[in-house]
């Protein structure tokens, strides 16, 4: 079941957080708008951003010489028409921002995209001991086969595909 979040447009699951699954981001947020109605911020048309789910797959390196699709993330970020990431929309609904992290032969792990006084960054627990940097994310173009560098808290980074955006 869902409900409408208030004056917020977004649609959210009806779940008591008692008895929410563990795994709620395989539910995405959706944008609801009229044609010519303003973003919750009154920056403009609200068709200029849309909330997308975005699918990073690990890219070729020595390891994976073809990359590998068992390794990456799929992220839910607003973005602008020319697929940068769109601060405003993310300012005024960070906790719509999700991020699932898959790696095989490990449990997936759900988080959050968050800003730091560092940049930008997948967060998965409190504080800043297993935040996963990304490189220079708030100049990056999100388009399919574009790349995007994920530094892992022990400091290792990794290129990532854009696999997908839908």
């Amino acid at each position: 079941m869902w409900r409408q979040a208030g004056v917020h447009n977004f649609l959210v699951p009806a779940i008591r957080p008692a008895i929410a699954p563990k795994r709620v981001l395989t539910t995405f947020i959706t944008t609801i708008h009229q044609p010519g109605t303003k973003n919750r911020d009154n920056t403009g048309d609200a068709e200029a951003m849309t909330w997308k789910t975005i699918r990073l797959e690990l890219a070729r390196n020595r390891e994976f010489p073809e990359g590998s699709a068992s390794y990456g993330y799929e992220l839910k970020a607003p973005l602008n028409p020319e697929g940068h990431l769109d601060i405003q929309a993310w300012r005024s609904n960070r906790a719509a921002c999700k991020v699932r992290r898959f790696w095989h032969g490990e449990d997936d792990q759900e988080g959050e995209l968050i800003h730091t006084r560092n940049g930008w960054a997948f967060s998965y627990e409190p504080g800043e001991d297993d935040d996963e940097a990304l490189f220079k994310l708030d100049r990056h173009v999100f388009r399919q086969g574009e790349y995007v560098t994920v530094k892992e808290p022990g400091g290792e980074d990794h290129t990532f595909k854009v696999a997908e955006i839908r």
